[in-house]
Protein backbone atom coordinates (compact mmCIF):
# COMPACT_ATOMS: atom_id res chain seq x y z
CA UNK A 1 0.00 0.00 0.00
CA UNK A 2 2.99 2.18 0.88
CA UNK A 3 3.96 1.85 -2.68
CA UNK A 4 0.70 2.78 -4.06
CA UNK A 5 0.38 5.79 -1.97
CA UNK A 6 3.91 6.99 -3.44
CA UNK A 7 2.93 6.20 -6.60
CA UNK A 8 0.11 8.99 -5.89
CA UNK A 9 2.35 11.68 -5.47
CA UNK A 10 5.45 11.27 -7.71
CA UNK A 11 5.71 13.70 -10.17
CA UNK A 12 8.07 11.41 -12.13
CA UNK A 13 5.36 8.40 -12.21
CA UNK A 14 3.91 8.44 -15.95
CA UNK A 15 2.36 5.55 -17.58
CA UNK A 16 6.01 5.45 -19.82
CA UNK A 17 8.18 5.36 -16.42
CA UNK A 18 7.52 5.12 -13.24
CA UNK A 19 10.53 4.65 -10.62
CA UNK A 20 7.99 4.29 -7.82
CA UNK A 21 6.17 0.79 -9.52
CA UNK A 22 5.40 -1.88 -7.49
CA UNK A 23 7.36 -3.97 -10.39
CA UNK A 24 10.27 -1.98 -8.71
CA UNK A 25 10.12 -4.09 -5.51
CA UNK A 26 12.89 -6.54 -5.13
CA UNK A 27 11.14 -10.26 -6.30
CA UNK A 28 8.42 -9.22 -8.73
CA UNK A 29 8.96 -11.67 -11.48
CA UNK A 30 10.42 -9.66 -14.87
CA UNK A 31 7.69 -10.65 -17.13
CA UNK A 32 5.02 -8.67 -14.85
CA UNK A 33 3.80 -5.15 -16.59
CA UNK A 34 5.09 -2.12 -15.05
CA UNK A 35 1.35 -1.74 -13.47
CA UNK A 36 -1.46 -3.45 -12.22
CA UNK A 37 -5.04 -2.76 -13.13
CA UNK A 38 -5.18 -0.62 -10.39
CA UNK A 39 -1.91 1.28 -10.51
CA UNK A 40 -2.80 2.08 -13.95
CA UNK A 41 -5.87 3.31 -12.95
CA UNK A 42 -4.53 5.24 -9.83
CA UNK A 43 -1.87 7.02 -12.01
CA UNK A 44 -4.51 7.35 -15.18
CA UNK A 45 -6.74 9.21 -12.80
CA UNK A 46 -3.78 11.26 -10.90
CA UNK A 47 -3.36 13.88 -13.57
CA UNK A 48 -6.88 14.55 -13.84
CA UNK A 49 -7.70 15.14 -10.17
CA UNK A 50 -4.56 15.61 -8.10
CA UNK A 51 -2.75 19.48 -7.71
CA UNK A 52 0.33 19.89 -5.43
CA UNK A 53 -1.78 20.71 -2.68
CA UNK A 54 -4.22 17.57 -2.05
CA UNK A 55 -0.86 15.76 0.15
CA UNK A 56 -0.17 12.01 0.14
CA UNK A 57 -3.32 9.42 0.94
CA UNK A 58 -2.78 7.04 3.16
CA UNK A 59 -4.70 3.55 2.75
CA UNK A 60 -5.65 0.47 4.74
CA UNK A 61 -7.01 -2.85 4.13
CA UNK A 62 -9.16 -5.70 5.46
CA UNK A 63 -8.37 -8.97 4.14
CA UNK A 64 -11.42 -11.44 3.52
CA UNK A 65 -9.97 -14.44 1.60
CA UNK A 66 -7.44 -16.15 0.28
CA UNK A 67 -7.23 -19.09 -2.06
CA UNK A 68 -4.10 -21.07 -3.35
CA UNK A 69 -4.30 -21.62 -7.40
CA UNK A 70 -3.05 -24.74 -8.83
CA UNK A 71 0.14 -22.75 -10.11
CA UNK A 72 0.89 -21.71 -6.81
CA UNK A 73 -0.45 -18.07 -6.71
CA UNK A 74 -2.87 -17.08 -4.16
CA UNK A 75 -5.63 -15.17 -4.40
CA UNK A 76 -6.80 -12.35 -1.97
CA UNK A 77 -10.24 -10.40 -1.56
CA UNK A 78 -9.24 -7.08 0.26
CA UNK A 79 -11.20 -4.03 0.74
CA UNK A 80 -8.51 -0.70 0.29
CA UNK A 81 -9.95 1.88 1.89
CA UNK A 82 -7.98 5.39 0.73
CA UNK A 83 -8.33 8.67 2.94
CA UNK A 84 -6.50 11.97 1.47
CA UNK A 85 -6.96 15.31 2.06
CA UNK A 86 -10.47 17.07 0.07
CA UNK A 87 -9.50 20.69 0.20
CA UNK A 88 -5.77 22.61 0.61
CA UNK A 89 -8.49 25.59 1.91
CA UNK A 90 -9.56 23.63 4.81
CA UNK A 91 -6.62 22.07 7.25
CA UNK A 92 -8.05 18.34 8.33
CA UNK A 93 -10.45 18.20 5.59
CA UNK A 94 -10.68 14.25 4.35
CA UNK A 95 -12.55 12.36 1.98
CA UNK A 96 -12.18 8.01 1.50
CA UNK A 97 -13.17 5.47 -1.08
CA UNK A 98 -13.31 1.91 -0.20
CA UNK A 99 -13.37 -0.82 -2.84
CA UNK A 100 -12.89 -4.49 -3.05
CA UNK A 101 -10.35 -5.85 -5.08
CA UNK A 102 -9.17 -8.69 -5.91
CA UNK A 103 -5.18 -9.50 -5.70
CA UNK A 104 -3.06 -11.95 -7.77
CA UNK A 105 -0.19 -13.14 -5.33
CA UNK A 106 2.54 -15.15 -6.85
CA UNK A 107 5.88 -16.50 -5.24
CA UNK A 108 8.84 -13.57 -5.12
CA UNK A 109 11.87 -14.49 -7.39
CA UNK A 110 13.88 -13.41 -4.39
CA UNK A 111 12.48 -14.39 -1.06
CA UNK A 112 11.13 -18.07 -0.86
CA UNK A 113 8.72 -17.55 1.75
CA UNK A 114 7.65 -14.00 0.27
CA UNK A 115 5.23 -13.33 -2.38
CA UNK A 116 4.34 -10.39 -4.88
CA UNK A 117 1.70 -8.30 -6.38
CA UNK A 118 1.02 -9.94 -9.91
CA UNK A 119 -2.39 -8.38 -10.81
CA UNK A 120 -5.11 -6.37 -8.86
CA UNK A 121 -8.37 -5.31 -10.15
CA UNK A 122 -11.33 -3.34 -8.37
CA UNK A 123 -14.31 -5.81 -8.39
CA UNK A 124 -18.27 -4.57 -8.94
CA UNK A 125 -19.35 -4.60 -5.42
CA UNK A 126 -22.99 -5.37 -6.88
CA UNK A 127 -21.18 -8.88 -8.80
CA UNK A 128 -19.17 -9.52 -5.56
CA UNK A 129 -20.63 -8.61 -2.59
CA UNK A 130 -18.54 -9.70 0.77
CA UNK A 131 -21.76 -10.80 2.41
CA UNK A 132 -20.74 -14.41 2.47
CA UNK A 133 -17.44 -13.58 4.24
CA UNK A 134 -18.39 -10.13 6.55
CA UNK A 135 -15.60 -10.76 8.78
CA UNK A 136 -12.27 -9.64 7.78
CA UNK A 137 -9.60 -12.38 8.72
CA UNK A 138 -6.73 -9.78 8.86
CA UNK A 139 -6.65 -6.00 8.69
CA UNK A 140 -4.12 -3.35 8.44
CA UNK A 141 -4.47 0.45 9.64
CA UNK A 142 -1.40 2.87 9.76
CA UNK A 143 -2.84 4.67 12.57
CA UNK A 144 -2.18 7.89 10.83
CA UNK A 145 -3.95 10.65 8.88
CA UNK A 146 -2.98 12.22 5.92
CA UNK A 147 -0.62 14.97 6.01
CA UNK A 148 -2.95 18.18 4.43
CA UNK A 149 -1.02 21.56 3.26
CA UNK A 150 -1.50 24.42 5.35
CA UNK A 151 -4.28 26.78 4.02
CA UNK A 152 -3.60 29.13 2.05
Amino acid sequence: LQTLDAEWSDQDCSLKHCPSSSKSLPGVPQERTMFTKYERLNVELRGKIISDTTGVPVSSFSLYSTKREQNGAITAIVNIMIVKCYSSKQPDSYSSATDTHKITLSPSTTQPDDYVVMEDQILDPVRFPLTASPRSLYKYNPDREPQCPTAI
